[in-house]
């Protein structure tokens, strides 16, 4: 299989069969904003009656208080993941969705569009290296168990946690410069002080303004639900668990769809693009949310989500070898398995 074509033929699917069907694409993503975020204000509901309501502690009062972070932590993982395809290809949102995903999802989630875009695609660059340059945080234990690999989604749960929260309270207040950003991401935040400098300088003033304006609506936001709650303190006890369940998922997600694999140079950088980026089907929809076929993804981020499943049943099709990859790699204990991979040829590539 060589790689440099299945890159090609994605590129041609996007030209003569995605751009024509733009319009389409706009109709599914117009539809799965409004539930998604009609999903999240139902959590956010949830929320502010509980906090309002609950008094008495009992066994049905302990499962609501556990059940509505879960729903709320899980509606907003999925609006992350409908985020995630929109920074990569906005033009197949409408403008009314784009307007959404600027102003109204920092609303209900503490990220917005400006500020994930400019750290996310710093993941593309890298994507599964490490040493040399680190893609995510790397693994605190590196055994082969299925213990360490919770064990390593669990620190890195706290440490999305631990990001969220400073991101809600000091990023209005302390960042009101692109260089106090700059110094918090590349030298005080869990991936900076581990790989400094790997956050570069934003190429626009008005990315870094819509990345403040986020940062205020994500923060003047939480204090309204709050006052709806009448400034309970059960409020904070619900969000901050749906918080760590969201950052659970999403640090089990980061952690599965991507081994940190010791690289370097061109060729081996793009295999372990290829061969260490999990490729999970739609049927697995209920964990991959909005973001299936991520191996899809990763070798061409300009496609949208709602063609992927297209494009890899093309890629499969086209090439025998990809087929092989796509069965391993939609194999999330083979996937788990090649998380603690320390170079490309550990992880057996199509060996399945």
């Amino acid at each position: 299989m060589n790689l440099s074509e299945v890159i090609d033929i994605t590129h041609s699917f996007l030209k003569e069969q995605a751009l024509p069907r733009q319009r389409e694409a706009q109709n599914f993503y117009d539809r799965m904003t409004l539930i998604c975020i009609f999903a999240s204000l139902v959590g956010y509901g949830f929320v502010i009656y509980v906090s309002r309501s609950l008094i008495n502690v009992s066994a049905v009062n302990l499962l609501i208080v556990l059940g509505v972070p879960v729903y709320l932590g899980a509606s907003s993982y999925y609006l992350m993941t409908l985020l995630h395809y929109y920074i990569h290809a906005s033009q197949y949102y409408s403008k009314k969705a784009s307007f959404v995903m600027n102003y109204i999802v920092p609303i209900l989630i503490p990220i917005n569009s400006s500020g994930y875009r400019w750290g996310h695609f710093q993941h593309h660059l890298n994507t599964n290296r490490f040493p040399e340059e680190y893609d995510t945080l790397p693994p605190f234990k590196a055994e082969k168990t299925l213990l360490t690999f919770w064990f390593n989604v669990s620190i890195h749960s706290f440490l999305l946690l631990f990001i969220f929260i400073v991101r809600i309270i000091a990023n209005p207040f302390l960042m009101f410069s692109e260089k106090q950003q700059l110094i918090y991401f590349n030298y005080i935040s869990p991936i900076g002080r581990i790989s400094p400098k790997i956050y570069p300088p934003r190429k626009s003033d008005k990315e870094f303004k819509n990345n403040l304006i986020g940062n205020v609506i994500s923060l003047v936001s939480l204090l309204i639900f709050w006052a709806f709650s009448g400034f309970s303190l059960m409020f904070w006890v619900i969000y901050l668990l749906s918080l760590y369940i969201f950052s659970f998922w999403l640090a089990f997600r980061s952690l599965v769809d991507h081994a940190c694999v010791d690289v370097q140079g061109k060729e081996e950088v793009m295999k372990a693009n290829f061969y260490f980026t999990s490729n999970f089907e739609r049927s697995q929809f209920w964990y991959t949310g909005f973001a299936t076929y991520h191996l899809v993804h990763h070798i061409n981020p300009s496609m949208p989500h709602y063609f992927c499943h297209e494009m890899n049943d093309l890629l499969c099709q086209t090439f025998p070898d990809y087929q092989k990859l796509h069965q391993k790699r939609n194999n999330l204990p083979l996937v788990i398995r090649d998380f603690f991979a320390k170079d490309v040829t550990a992880a057996d590539l199509l060996e399945c």
